[in-house]
């Protein structure tokens, strides 16, 4: 578009001046608004190098008066013209960094993250199980403890990972169609373990500083909390059962949700039990003593809360899900980050751009690699330009002058 605008006021900008009416203020005003512009927008350091490097180019050829360049005057594609060659050549070229860079082992991180995801449901229900045993004062409850913890740990840091390939496994499926929806169900599924991990760690917290107060009920309910339990791992494998194919109809999830909230209804009455055993008992409502067993039932009114969120999550509508998701991407890139450092960003890389480009015309060179340069090497942070250039020059050094050396030193 950029090029078609230029190209329909002046065709072929500066070297056919004598016919087409050139005027460079217009191409120095276009240059400055679209580089500005770019500069602006929230984007990746990436996205902004290229665009930045690719209208200094452009906009180069336009103004140099014995430029070569061949420009498009509408849609129409010239295969031998300069933009579509460069275009072309860059497009084969990140073609060619996905495939070496995802082949052959992101194809497969779908099914790696079902695997994992399976072994850390399996894991999680065991140590759910065990938290509850955790009040039965066997002598190895010390063993159970610490490998509860160490079991935690290994989950935490598994899930890391999980959420790190389902990051990168999207354009597998590119979020669209079937392999779209199974990426979305496991990463809603994932969210939920990851809650479910930290509520099973503070159960196991809230257990173990419980164990050495004598005066508690908590002990005493074990054979309720026990079901209440087997309850909840049960809804967690029967999710994993549907999750599984990627495919769960709608009266599946109205049954997922019923049984969330028939499980809401079990703890409302073990806190009933909980509360009423208290009394009976003359413990205050809040015993410093004793605030471990709250702890416990808090916990485990987060763990409820967990499941309807869940059930909550995949009853939303898919494809209005997958269109807020696509607003979403384009509004993070459309609306500017308005922060003081931005600003300073932009304007230090819009007074740099411009100062090299007008640098190339005075000396009547007509060079954008002046310009280029600087969208290379600029960042947001400050001694980002010095910290660049001096790489450039070791890899200069490295380039040119290692190799003139094995030369020379090689036989003639």
């Amino acid at each position: 578009l950029n090029s078609l605008a230029l190209n329909t006021i002046c065709p072929g900008g500066a070297k056919n001046a004598h016919w087409n009416g050139y005027r460079p203020e217009i191409a120095w005003l276009e240059l400055s608004v679209v580089i500005f512009i770019i500069m602006l927008l929230n984007m990746p350091d990436r996205t902004r190098t290229f665009a930045v490097f690719y209208i200094a180019m452009f906009t180069m050829h336009y103004m140099t008066p014995a430029s070569t360049a061949r420009f498009s005057r509408n849609f129409h594609i010239d295969i031998e013209g300069t933009g579509i060659t460069y275009l072309v050549v860059c497009s084969i070229g990140t073609s060619l960094a996905i495939v070496a860079a995802c082949v052959p082992w992101p194809r497969t991180d779908l099914q790696e993250v079902d695997r994992d995801v399976n072994s850390i449901r399996v894991a999680l229900t065991t140590m759910l199980r065990q938290v509850v045993t955790t009040y039965n004062g066997e002598p190895q409850q010390a063993t159970i403890r610490s490998k509860l913890v160490k079991g935690f740990r290994i989950i935490n840091e598994t899930l890391a990972a999980v959420n790190a390939k389902l990051e990168r496994v999207w354009w597998e499926g590119f979020d669209l169609g079937s392999r779209g929806h199974v990426r979305y169900l496991i990463s809603s599924y994932v969210k939920l373990l990851k809650e479910l991990t930290d509520v099973a760690r503070g159960l196991q917290m809230a257990a173990a500083q419980d164990m050495t107060v004598d005066n508690g009920v908590m002990q005493e309910m074990v054979p309720q909390i026990s079901p209440f339990t087997e309850r909840v791992i049960e809804f967690v494998n029967e999710c994993w059962t549907h999750l599984a194919d990627g495919d769960i109809s709608e009266a599946e999830k109205a049954a997922m949700q019923a049984k969330s909230e028939d499980i809401a209804r079990g703890l409302f009455e073990l806190g009933v039990q909980y509360t009423t055993k208290r009394m009976e008992a003359g413990i205050p409502v809040l015993d410093i003593a004793l605030l471990e067993e709250d702890y416990f039932m808090y916990n485990l009114g987060q763990m409820v809360q967990a499941l309807e969120r869940f059930t909550c999550t995949i009853r939303v509508p898919d494809k209005g899900q997958m269109a807020r998701w696509a607003m979403d991407a384009l509004l993070d890139c459309v609306d500017p980050d308005l922060d003081r450092n931005h600003w300073n960003f932009v304007l230090r890389g819009f007074i740099s751009f411009m100062a090299a480009f007008i640098w190339a015309v005075m000396l009547g060179t007509y060079n954008f690699i002046f310009a280029a340069t600087v969208a290379l090497v600029m960042s947001k942070f400050m001694g980002s330009a010095i910290e660049r250039n001096l790489g450039r020059m070791q890899g200069v050094v490295l380039g040119l002058v290692l190799p003139a050396i094995v030369l020379h030193q090689l036989p003639t």
